[in-house]
């Protein structure tokens, strides 16, 4: 009896450590650099960038087709490869389905409309072939300008802090929050009045009274400019058809209440590594516990 039940334990040590390698095994087909998930992201990051080829491909074509439509072709071009390459140097290049794409010496540029897609590759003059390298999908982040603005429509503190927008409504609901107004360097965004309902798009920032403004329920999305470090206590709250934040590297905190109410933030896009995004000093209740973090290297899910 106690032969077998010595033959037992040994059996169930055996069965323990099979079932160990078993689980480890199976964690690096799922999650190893050769796993599963990788390898999901490798097929989609190549059927993106087949699809941009494919897309510029067609352009060129119907570019090359245009040519020979032509009742009187351009002074100095004498065949269709040579209108196709004036074209993409120009400066609009050829519009395609979804974008426009350029060259620039060898280099031939893609950008989708919506900014959100980019592509580089090669184009050959001479057999007219496009190879495309590579690029982002709409998953990773797009590129936006930074921009310098003026007091007249800005409100800023003598401290450098960004109070308050006082300018027009922005047709395409977008604003870009500048890096310098007037001259003056501005790192920090934050409302006069910290109050978690007062962002700094209140119609009457440095008052209690009032409603929230019209540009809260008018802006859909917000550009930050690289070099303004701290997003403060309620600079963005109550922007209720705000969807989209675009940061730069250059931040290093998001304060309580930054984005609170922003009941239709969805998406945050991070000019930076997903290692970056978690060094930023981020408030509890700063409002992105919805969000999704879109980084240069992935995306941090907000259901993670």
């Amino acid at each position: 009896m106690k032969e077998n039940k010595g033959i037992t334990l040994i059996a169930l040590v055996i069965t323990i450590i099979v079932l160990l390698i078993l689980a480890g095994v199976s964690l690096r087909l799922v999650a190893g650099n050769e796993g599963i998930l990788n390898r999901a992201e490798s097929a989609v990051s190549k059927s993106n960038t087949a699809t941009v080829q494919e897309e510029i491909e067609l352009a060129i074509a119907e570019k090359t087709m245009e040519f020979y439509d032509l009742e009187t072709r351009p002074a100095g071009v004498n065949s269709a490869k040579e209108y196709v390459a004036q074209a993409l140097r120009s400066e609009g290049g050829i519009k395609t389905t979804n974008g426009t794409v350029k060259l620039n010496g060898e280099t031939i540029n893609y950008q989708s409309t919506d900014g959100k897609t980019t592509a580089t590759g090669t184009y050959d003059e001479a057999t007219g072939s496009v190879s495309i390298a590579g690029g982002n999908s709409s998953s990773l982040v797009p590129k936006w300008e930074d921009t310098v603005g003026t007091a007249t429509d800005w409100t800023v503190s003598t401290e450098g802090i960004l109070r308050s927008y006082t300018g027009t409504m922005p047709s395409n609901g977008i604003i870009t929050v500048p890096n310098k107004i007037d001259g003056q360097k501005i790192e920090e965004i934050k409302p006069e009045l910290v109050n978690d309902w007062r962002s700094i798009f209140f119609e009457d920032p440095g008052t209690v009274t009032g409603d929230y403004s019209a540009y809260n329920v008018s802006i859909n999305e917000i550009r930050i400019s690289n070099g303004i470090t701290t997003i403060g206590y309620g600079a963005f709250a109550r922007m209720e058809s705000l969807k989209e934040v675009k940061l730069p590297t250059s931040i290093t905190t998001i304060e309580m209440h930054s984005f609170l109410g922003c009941t239709q933030l969805t998406t945050v896009y991070y000019n930076g590594t997903k290692e970056e995004w978690n060094k930023i000093n981020i408030a509890t209740g700063a409002g992105l516990q919805n969000v999704d973090i879109i980084c240069t290297d992935g995306t941090i899910s907000s259901k993670s």
